[in-house]
């Protein structure tokens, strides 16, 4: 069952994540616990990933300007607030800060992700290449709405068989624009990233494997 985004008008970045993944609104706390606990049903590593994943869709589709984040900015995340100010983070940055750290709901420099507790409940810390980043980073509802809907990418409330198809050329020059790190999201993100930045049209897979012929199936999981 399909939880709801709460009724506020920003959702934390957890909240987003969760819902996204897994169809389940979860606090930081809460969405934490669970993967180191039932990992929502499925395999604890399986979960993982799809998180992982997810988050690189997400921060794609907010460096694209479709989803809007805020957060505070902090010079030495060790530090700790210091009456910070929240400020809607500059798209230019998601560029490098794209490290979901659970922990502080914020965004470190680098990808993939920083803290998460395994399925014996122990942590496993990823090395900063930086100690600055963004904490207690939310996000629009109204634009997670627009763009996602919650366990998959879809153009909510379209019935997808009835869209026309994209021309082969409008779609080879979006896929030529994108940067170098979106071209190497697998087959399926790449779709879900497509049907974003086209919502009236139909995206085929097969028009996707085109882009990506002749190379490995996807990022592979960042090592820890």
């Amino acid at each position: 069952m399909v939880n709801k985004l709460p009724s506020t008008k920003y959702v934390t970045i957890s909240e987003a994540l969760s819902w996204l993944a897994f169809g389940d609104v979860r606090k930081r706390e809460a969405l934490n616990k669970e993967l180191a606990d039932q990992a929502f049903g499925i395999p604890y590593k399986a979960a993982k990933q799809r998180l992982e994943n997810v988050l690189s869709l997400f921060v794609s589709t907010a460096l694209n300007g479709k989803v809007k984040l805020y957060g505070q900015y902090l010079s030495d995340l060790g530090a700790g607030a210091d009456d910070e100010v929240t400020e809607e983070i500059p798209t230019i940055k998601l560029s490098d800060f794209k490290q979901f750290d659970i922990t502080v709901d914020g965004l470190r420099f680098g990808s993939g992700l920083a803290w998460l507790s395994d399925e014996k409940t122990e942590w496993i810390v990823k090395s900063p290449k930086r100690v600055d980043g963004y904490i207690d980073v939310t996000a629009q509802r109204s634009d997670l709405m627009r763009v996602f809907s919650a366990g998959g990418i879809t153009f909510n409330g379209t019935d997808k068989q009835a869209l026309p198809c994209i021309g082969e050329g409008t779609l080879q020059k979006w896929y030529d624009h994108l940067k170098p790190d979106e071209k190497d999201l697998s087959e399926e993100m790449l779709k879900d990233l497509a049907i974003i930045a086209f919502p009236m049209n139909k995206i085929t897979r097969d028009q996707i494997r085109k882009f990506t012929k002749g190379r490995p199936p996807g990022r592979k999981p960042n090592p820890r």
